[in-house]
């Protein structure tokens, strides 16, 4: 009886590694089948067979935005018809890394020796991958064959060998300086995937949403410097905060939500309040207290006429509650009171959700011509906008919304009170330089050095 041995075919990762291992070139070229090895089937669903450098890009949102939209779907000048899939663009530009050593990487994990890491060219499969599980919609009257690879279609790949870190981050950044074109936001997002935050492929993260885009500038207002470009650097700064990130509350989505044109302002107080409970400065139950408190009003609020909603709360002819919040004035009208060029902050006697109430929803010149909101609210008015430094504008903001809730969190949120009162807690509790905030025109004082240190101290450590 014939006994017939049957040898089991390698897979493409294990032919490309025997190929490493009979070369010492430090790069060479090889060919690899869309179909069957770069995308394959799981389920119902077409997917990636490449794992992306650790570095990699949120690639749904640029598969859309960077390839779909701007070449696939991009009229051909000679035939008036979408360009569709093309195969010669499709083999530029593709490269792969392969270690030969067992590397840490820039976030810290472990990239074991011959691990198979695609450089560049993920966002096309990514693009590939959506148009073939009918993620996106294709334009009227093209069949998606017109947007796909043929069935027999092979890609052209560089095959890059490296043995350390810093050699992965020196062919990252040539990809990353060129080709790309990679803001500051899709670093970020690098940084998210790189620590296992945010899935690159799909976009899908248990993040609360607000925290995953858009972060630069809040993560500068915490660090107290600008937040670099480069993936290495930024991921040290948000390495540092990462922990406050992963714990930020679901509840905080609609202060930000609201915020307008201080949204990065108001991103960078909800990590502080994730902060203050990680610390144990400001308790569970009191957190969510706060949040729903202001959740609830943040609802009217934002379903209201602000000059109408405002006017309600504090000069209708109604009943007020005991301990509610009140403005300590003898205009009439709200209107007339914000209008004022005598009305300012030193009236108000609010309890800590309507401080942050009155910030976050504040009148501009857009609403009322002749509101005094330079003299009402911690940010300055308008000149958050313009007039003065906009970096010390929003730490005006933001340090005035810190004094607030930490004075808030020292009395129990017991009682409604006067931003005086808080700045005289801050004077024997974060800077003595707080105590010259007496005036109006002193806010300017909660964006000085030694006061912005402090209060990162304070909270952050």
């Amino acid at each position: 009886m014939t006994t017939f041995a049957f040898t089991k075919e390698k897979t493409w990762q294990e032919k490309l590694i025997d190929q490493v291992l009979e070369t010492n070139k430090k790069s060479f070229r090889t060919s690899l089948k869309v179909y069957g090895e770069l995308l394959v089937r799981k389920g119902n669903k077409w997917v990636k067979n490449t794992n992306p450098v650790p570095m990699q890009r949120l690639s749904k949102k640029r598969a859309e935005t960077d390839v779909l939209k701007p070449y696939y779907f991009k009229k051909n000048p000679d035939t008036g018809r979408c360009m569709g899939y093309n195969a010669v663009a499709a083999n530029r530009g593709n490269e792969i890394i392969i270690t030969t050593k067992d590397i840490v990487d820039t976030f810290g994990n472990k990239v074991p020796a011959y691990s198979i890491l695609q450089l560049n060219g993920n966002t096309n499969l990514v693009a590939q991958c959506l148009l073939l599980n009918g993620d996106v919609s294709i334009p009227n009257d093209y069949t998606l064959n017109e947007f796909v690879a043929e069935d027999n279609e092979v890609l052209d790949f560089d095959v890059i060998v490296v043995s350390t870190q810093s050699e992965l981050n020196f062919y990252y950044d040539i990809i990353d300086n060129t080709t790309s074109s990679k803001s500051k936001d899709d670093n970020y997002s690098s940084c998210l995937v790189g620590h296992s935050l945010l899935n690159y492929e799909t976009g899908e993260s248990n993040l609360v949403p607000w925290t995953i885009t858009d972060m630069d500038r809040p993560l500068s207002y915490l660090a107290l410097q600008t937040v670099p470009k480069d993936i290495p650097s930024m991921n040290t700064i948000v390495s540092e905060y990462l922990n406050t990130i992963k714990n930020v509350r679901e509840e905080t989505t609609s202060i930000v939500n609201n915020g307008d044109s201080n949204k990065a302002i108001f991103k960078a107080f909800c990590l502080d309040i994730s902060q203050l409970e990680l610390s144990g400065k400001f308790s569970p139950l009191q957190v969510t207290t706060f949040l729903d408190n202001l959740s609830k009003e943040i609802k009217v609020a934002s379903d209201s006429n602000l000059e109408e909603y405002w006017s309600s709360r504090f000069f209708s002819a109604k009943k007020k509650s005991r301990g509610s919040s009140t403005i300590d004035t003898k205009l009439s009208s709200f209107s007339k009171f914000v209008c004022s060029p005598k009305s300012s902050w030193a009236q108000l006697y609010f309890t800590a959700e309507d401080w942050i109430l009155w910030e976050l929803f504040s009148i501009n010149r857009d609403i009322m011509r002749d509101v005094q909101d330079h003299r009402l609210y911690g940010h300055g008015g308008s000149d958050i906008l313009g007039g003065k430094d906009r970096t010390d504008s929003a730490h005006q903001e933001l340090n005035f919304l810190r004094v607030i809730l930490l004075y808030a969190i020292s009395i129990n949120f017991s009682r409604r009170f006067s931003a005086i009162e808080a700045f005289e807690w801050a004077a024997d509790n974060i800077s003595p330089k707080c105590a010259a905030i007496d005036q109006v025109d002193r806010l300017d004082i909660l964006s000085d050095k030694k006061v912005k240190l402090a209060l990162k101290s304070y909270i952050y450590s």
